[in-house]
């Protein structure tokens, strides 16, 4: 919606919007068009069809066999993505409606994110790399890293690309090399992890779109970080009362305690 819209925002408000433009977000956004953009590009793509063009998957199929990977061209965290290892599977997919179909890429034990962000004329800083794994969608456990050639790779794809700010690359290692099956470009859900380790993704956006400054981003190649599930424990009359007004008026007035992790209260 913002980059449909940056120029009449921007002009109307002076607000700045800090997005890429819309056909760069249309490419991430729809997983058909990344597939395709990546292969007209002369990129690594994973194999791919539309699962809606019958020929098109039949053809998928017999060049690469089961299993499959099916997910909506639209969306994200995982959701609705699902394993196809036998007939019954597929037709089940082609059932689906706006869905892709992908070949199998690699192992979950080889696959990488890498945060890149480039300037307002699209030139690159320096990016961040983490080898992951997956929970609920979403990284939970991360190695920040130097890998040379997954970070070739997704750099590639970003030089080419040109967003403005952020941009998420999701790739996995496999017998010819690293294969791009995502790109977000946006901040990403590792944005805080990169954060942490000094990759200031949010700030370098502020600095440059909005002050002018150039873009100062170092390269990170060492750090691990952990996700875990917390408990915060809250008063029943706050909940009460937002279920009722909507809002807290005075969150104060409300006893709450998280859970020091692994540690007795």
């Amino acid at each position: 919606a913002l980059a449909q819209h940056q120029a009449e925002i921007e002009a109307s408000t002076g607000a700045y919007c800090i997005c890429s433009p819309l056909r760069v977000m249309e490419i991430g956004d729809d997983k058909l068009k990344t597939c395709q953009w990546l292969k007209s590009s002369g990129l690594r793509y994973p194999a791919y069809a539309d699962a809606s063009d019958n020929e098109a998957v039949d053809n998928l199929l017999e060049n690469t066999g089961f299993p499959l990977i099916s997910k909506p061209r639209r969306g994200g965290g995982a959701r609705g993505v699902f394993l196809v290892e036998n007939q019954a599977d597929l037709d089940y997919a082609r059932s689906k409606e706006d869905y892709l179909l992908q070949e199998s890429l690699g192992t979950q034990e080889e696959e990488y994110t890498v945060g890149c962000f480039c300037d307002r004329n699209g030139n690159l800083a320096p990016s961040c790399c983490m080898k992951r794994e997956i929970l609920a969608g979403t990284t939970y456990r991360a190695v920040l890293g130097d890998f040379t050639e997954v970070r070739a790779e997704a750099e590639a794809i970003v030089r080419r690309l040109q967003p403005a700010g952020p941009c998420n690359v999701q790739l996995r290692m496999t017998k010819r090399g690293p294969v791009c099956f995502e790109i977000n470009p946006r901040f990403s859900g590792t944005t805080p992890i990169r954060t942490h380790f000094g990759y200031r993704e949010v700030s370098a956006a502020l600095d440059h779109f909005v002050e002018g400054n150039p873009v100062t981003l170092p390269l990170v190649t060492e750090g691990i970080a952990l996700r875990y599930w917390n408990e915060l424990y809250i008063d029943p009359e706050a909940l009460a009362e937002i279920e009722e007004d909507g809002l807290l008026k005075k969150p104060s007035d409300y006893p709450s305690y998280i859970e020091a992790y692994g540690l007795e209260p």
